[in-house]
Order: C-alpha cells, then sequence, then structure tokens
C-alpha cells in the first residue's frame, strides 16, 4: 500500500464546495457519497459552508466524513451570506488552508449523486479544452432537469419561454432553449450551477456576486467561453437533483422568486449576450405575458378547460400577469455588466 504525501505536500486536485442553508436532512446521504469520494485520492478536498448557522448540518457533515476529516472544511456562516459570496468564502478559506486547486466542483445539498459520478465529471476537465462539465441531472421521476443543457437567449427563445410554449421558438425560427441530449458528451452554452467543475482558470476570483439569483450558473459558463473553453455535460454520468422540482409552484409566496428565475435572469443574460436593451426586453416580457394571461383567459371562458384543469388557467393567468408587472416596474432590469473576475 503506497503511502500518501503529507497533506502540506499534496497537491488539491479537486475541491467539492457545498453551500447549505439548514439542509440536514438533504446532505446526509450526500456525506456518504463525498466520504466515498474524498478516499479517492489524496489531492481531493471538500468545503462545507453553512448559511443558516445550523449545527446540525455541521454535525451530519462531520459524522459521515470522520474518516476524511483532515480533508474536510466545514464553516457556520454568521448570517446569510447568499449562494455566489458563500461559495467564494468557502473556496477563499479552503485555499488558505489546502493550496489553490486544480478544480472547482459546486455540488448542492439537494443533489444525490455518487464518489465516481463526481471523480468523472472532475476528470473530464483534463482535456484542456473544456472548462466547464457537467453530469446529467435528472428530477426525482428520471426526466431531465431543464436547467442542464440549454442554449442561450435570444428574443425569439425569450418570448416562448414567457408565453408558457418553449417550443414555438422551432415556429420562430430558431432552437429551443432545451437541447436534447444523447449518449455522448454534448458541448451546451450553459449547464446547472447544481452540479459542476469549473476549472480553476475560469473561476477567477469567483463568482459574480453582483449578479441576482439564477444567474450565477449562466455567468460563469459564459465566462468559460469568453475564455475560449468549452461546456460539456457528460449524458453517460446521471446525478438525481431532488429540488429540481422546487421553483414550479405559482403559489403568491413563490412570485419574487419566479420572476428572479422565468424574467430577470434571462433578461440580464440577453442584455449582456445578445446586446438587446433594457426597453427591447421589457416589451418582450410584456408582450409574451399579455398573450399568456389571454390565451389563458379565453379557454376558461370558452369552457374548453375542464374543472380538473381551472387550475391550470387560474395559474396561467396569475403568470401573466405577474410578467406584465414586472416588465413595467421600475427596477425590473437594472443593467450589470458581466465584467468577469
Amino acid at each position: 500500500m503506497t503511502e500518501s504525501l503529507p497533506e502540506s505536500a499534496t497537491r488539491v486536485r479537486v475541491l467539492v464546495v457545498v453551500v447549505t442553508y439548514n439542509s440536514a436532512s438533504l446532505i446526509r446521504d450526500l456525506s456518504a457519497a463525498l466520504e466515498e469520494w474524498l478516499e479517492r485520492d489524496p489531492g481531493f478536498r471538500l468545503a462545507v459552508i453553512e448559511n443558516s448557522h445550523s449545527q446540525e448540518t455541521v454535525d451530519v457533515v462531520r459524522e459521515a466524513t470522520q474518516e476524511s476529516s483532515d480533508k474536510v472544511m466545514i464553516t457556520l456562516a454568521a448570517r446569510n451570506l447568499g449562494f455566489a459570496p458563500a461559495v467564494n468564502a468557502a473556496v477563499s478559506a479552503a485555499e488558505h488552508q489546502w493550496g489553490t486547486a486544480d478544480v472547482i466542483v459546486l455540488l448542492n445539498p439537494d443533489v444525490s449523486t455518487s464518489g465516481s459520478a463526481l471523480s468523472a465529471v472532475a476528470e473530464h476537465l483534463q482535456d484542456r479544452t473544456i472548462g466547464i462539465s457537467a453530469p446529467m441531472l435528472v428530477d426525482v421521476n428520471g426526466r431531465p432537469d431543464r436547467g442542464v443543457a440549454r442554449r442561450y437567449w435570444n428574443r425569439r427563445r425569450l418570448f416562448a419561454e414567457v408565453l408558457g410554449a418553449p417550443s414555438l421558438a422551432l415556429g420562430l425560427g430558431t432552437a429551443p432553449r432545451h437541447i436534447s441530449l444523447h449518449r455522448t458528451p454534448a458541448d451546451v452554452d450553459i449547464t446547472s450551477g447544481a452540479f459542476m467543475a469549473i476549472r480553476r482558470e475560469v473561476f477567477g476570483v469567483g463568482l459574480d456576486t453582483r449578479l441576482p439569483m439564477y444567474l450565477e450558473d449562466q455567468e460563469i459558463c459564459h465566462r468559460a467561453h469568453q475564455l475560449g473553453y468549452r461546456v460539456v455535460v457528460l449524458p453517460g454520468v446521471i446525478a438525481q437533483h431532488v429540488g429540481a422540482h422546487s421553483r414550479k409552484t405559482n403559489a403568491p409566496m413563490q412570485r419574487q422568486l419566479r420572476m428572479m428565475e422565468l424574467a430577470k435572469a434571462p433578461a440580464l443574460s440577453l442584455m449582456d449576450v445578445g446586446g438587446t436593451s433594457a426597453a427591447g426586453v421589457r416589451a418582450i416580457v410584456a408582450s409574451a405575458g399579455t398573450a399568456r394571461f389571454t390565451v389563458a383567459l379565453t379557454a376558461a371562458i370558452a369552457s374548453v378547460v375542464t374543472r380538473r384543469h381551472r387550475e391550470w388557467a387560474r395559474s396561467q393567468m396569475r403568470l401573466g400577469t405577474w410578467f406584465v408587472a414586472w416588465a413595467a416596474s421600475a427596477d425590473a432590469v437594472d443593467p450589470v455588466r458581466w465584467d468577469h473576475p
């Protein structure tokens, strides 16, 4: 049996970063996979940062990874830092202790994976043309996660998505937002930040903390392309994203999150990557939102929808109203240029 090098002399090949928020129940199973992964290589490290100051989360991770405790750093944040600042803080602290990592892996606590999947995703970056690699994320029913393989936004894709008819993009003369994956590794514009391996040169000084939620993964993928790297998804490596359905509710209390995901993040991305003006983005969202409301209202009035589907119509009218209100609001799109770190 070959002895490992002293920790101080071991190059950090891969650093996995997990940001949690009172996630003890979610991270319990993940921690077992992380422990198995840590045992695979002396150059693997894990940094967990708990944003809710939950000691239970810390205890769960510590117990599950006790055999590799010298490779694990767990931080209790004094307050909720938010995702991007927490990632940056965790990477900074870990690299201060262990040295600069070759690869940074972002991993959500609600992802179910294995040590072999973690290794496969990180090892794919041995191809020097690739800046970001990711597995095939699926939901609890085995369906592909909607964020795993995406094209950049353009005006027609945004209109189709806000309307609630993504396939309409084809009729408008452009490919749909989501890319169909097959067996071989696929180049994509954007993949999900729930589980992605990032080359250290791409990560730079960290995630852009000025951007709103749901833009971090879009920005880092755009950054990789700007630096001349590819973004690749590996359909043969599968991980389950338990939280893939968590944002689909249109309950009023979810309004801010839904508009962040469905309107503001796409709008800012389109403004930066596509060069569309703020006024142009507002017009697209307002017109598509109006159309969404009108279609649902017409269906309801004409009794096209059955009693079973009336809730669908109400939900679509609510979303349409939210889109129009968002487009008319003063702070809908505060332009932030992606001056990449």
